[in-house]
Parts: structure tokens; sequence; C-alpha cells
């Protein structure tokens, strides 16, 4: 087996550094062995963590906790959809199958008790024989990501440790930072997905004219209505298979009271019911906080202070309904207040990347010095 493990590595470069977790993991140094060749672009869509682990502790305890934390329910869906989408891999299936050596993210976890395992041999490998014999004999959980192993543009989280149960714990522990380091290792590929056709410069120099604040919008939104008097413009962008929504409101700030979910709610619920409606006689959109909660939370879009609303909404009188986000961004060098009101309609497709899509865009947003 250590045979087999080693034509498997023999061509590969891992370049790894230690995730610094002093909470819930031990240290030890970086390693950077030479480059051997010219490798391969990473593959794979965003929101994937491939596993490679034995299948035994895939079925086990690991694989549950796995499932939990990291396929665990996106905030907020009418229908439920995972924070990540998990494929399982063995290491003999990764041997055999050369395209599994060329993906983007993965998370590489071993029961080191087990040393005929491929996965020890290959922790055991990447890592360095000193590192492993550390994790080995204090019977800790360590995590190190390593980069580029097999392809360029990849990432790799180790997650190894003597007892699958203390792995369990230690995939608990570190599920927001886990969580943390793949969305940014995503970002250029959502990037890509969000301006795939671009950017609309007519209507991002707009908002900087009417609204003053920057924000980059892809080409395919189209401005639905506008009230200058109200400091309010909504856009729209539709697809095949969705249409994704965008409603903005400038006005004076005064003070935090402004930020409440209360506030979120009555500009959304005045919103839908002045602008947004269908065919159907007395529709309009509303959200239903009734069916699922609207969580809260306190943000920073470059450098400045915002509070996050998710919810779902529906049509009143008519059968249509999806997840929205709610923003209250707060440009304090000029006494401004902007609501932005984001929501996607996409009957019977997911949701997660285009509210993702969504918020991209939102988190490009920044305010120019005052004139």
């Amino acid at each position: 087996m250590v045979a087999t493990i080693m034509h498997l590595m023999k061509n590969s470069l891992c370049i790894l550094f230690l995730l610094v977790l002093p909470l819930f993991f031990s240290c030890s140094n970086d390693t950077t062995p030479p480059a051997l060749k010219a490798k391969p672009k990473g593959l794979g869509s965003m929101n994937t963590i491939n596993v490679i682990c034995d299948q035994d502790v895939w079925d086990g305890l690991v694989g549950d906790s796995l499932d939990f934390y990291l396929a665990g329910a996106f905030p907020i869906m009418p229908r439920p959809e995972e924070v990540f989408d998990l494929k399982h891999y063995t290491p003999e299936k990764v041997r055999t199958e050369a395209v599994l050596t060329e993906l983007r993210t993965y998370l590489i976890i071993a029961n080191t008790s087990d040393e005929e395992s491929l996965m020890t041999e290959m922790v055991k490998k990447d890592l360095g024989e000193a590192r492993f014999q550390k994790s080995f004999e204090e019977k800790k959980a360590h995590t190190s990501i390593g980069y580029n192993k097999w392809a360029t543009g990849q990432m790799l989280i180790y997650l190894f440790a003597s007892s699958e149960e203390t792995i369990m714990n230690n995939i608990k522990n570190a599920f927001p930072i886990i969580q943390q380091k793949v969305l940014e290792h995503d970002k250029g590929v959502l990037d890509a997905y969000v301006y795939a056709k671009g950017e609309n410069v007519g209507l991002t120099a707009k908002l900087k004219e009417d609204f003053g604040l920057e924000m980059k919008v892809p080409l395919d939104f189209k401005v639905v209505k506008e009230v200058p008097k109200e400091k309010m413009i909504w856009f729209r962008k539709d697809t095949k298979d969705a249409q994704l929504f965008a409603f903005l409101k400038q006005m004076d700030y005064k003070g935090p009271e402004q930020l409440s979910i209360e506030k979120a709610k009555l500009f959304s619920n005045d919103f839908g019911k002045r602008y947004v409606s269908t065919d159907e006689p007395g529709s309009y959109l509303l959200l239903n906080d009734v069916d699922l909660p609207m969580l809260e939370y306190v943000k920073d879009i470059n450098g400045n202070y915002a509070k996050e609303f998710r919810g779902i909404w529906e049509m009143e009188n008519d059968f249509m309904g999806g997840p929205f986000v709610d923003y209250f961004i707060v440009d304090e060098e000029r006494s401004k207040l902007y609501f932005i009101m984001l929501y996607v309609f996409s009957p019977g497709k997911k949701k997660r990347n285009l509210i993702q899509g969504l918020d991209h865009m939102i988190n490009t947003i920044e305010f120019g010095e005052p004139s």
C-alpha cells in the first residue's frame, strides 16, 4: 500500500502552511518542496468540497459531522439548500482516476491510528514525518492548509487525528474557519460567475451620479423603475431559469435606530405593495417572517457599517415566492443611509448561487471622498 500511495504522490507539489487556530489545533512549521513540473489548472464549481478519506471514516461519525456542519442549511431558503456540496472519494478512487486530482477544493481527512491506511500515508508524506509524528504522539486534532498539490489554483485542508471522535470534534470547532477559507478560495470563481458578460457601466455610472455610491453592476441588469424624488431605483436581471431583482433607496442617516429589523420589514413591504405585482388582482410582494424567521447580521462592507437581514418573500394573492436579503449600509461621511433589497424568483431551481451572486455585487459598494 505504501508503494501505491508513493506512485500517486511522486510527481506532486505540496506547498503547505499551517492554518492557525489556537483554540482548536496545534502548531507546526511550513514546508515548501521544490516544483517538479507544470500543472493543470484546478477544475470545479464554487461551493464544492471534495472530501478524500477512507470509506469507513466517511460512513461513521466523521461523515455525519461533515454532513451536519458543512452541508447544513444555507440561510434562508424556501426549500433547504446546503451551504456546501460535499463529494466523497476514497484514496483508491483518486489513485485510479487522474481527473480527481485536478479539482479545486479538497478536505483530506485521516484517522492516523490506522497506520496501514492510504490516508495516513498521504498525510505523512504531504506534511512530513516530523509533523506527523508530533500530531500522532499528542493525540490532538491537527489542521493544515496546502495549495497546488496536483493542480494550480487548488486548496487542500488537512484534518487528521488518532481517533474519529477527535476528528469529529475538530470539524465542529473548525467549521466557521473552514467555511471562511473555502469562501475566500471561491471568490475568483464567484466574481467570474457574476460578471461573466461584463459590467453595466452605464448603470454603474448612474448609481454613482444619482446616489453617490460606487457599485459594480453586472451587464445583464436593466432598470425597471426610478423615482428620483424618493431617491429610489429598481433594477432586474432575467435568465432562462430565474429573475434577480435589486431595489435601492437613499435617505438621510440620523442614527442606529434606523437599522432595525422592523425598519427593514417596513421598507421591503412598502416597496412590494407599491411596485411589485403580477397579473392576479390584488397581488403584491410581502415578506413572510411567520413560516421562517428573518435572520439578522452585522456586516462590514469595504469599511462601512451595515446590517443584513435574510428571509423569504411571497406574493400575496398569487403563488410566488423566494429568498431575499435586505441591507442597511451607512455612509457616515455624508450622513447617508442606503436600504437595499435583493430578491430572487426561480421556481423549482436552487437559489443559493443566485443569492451569493447578488451579495457579491453588494460587496463591491464603496463611497468616495465627500465633495
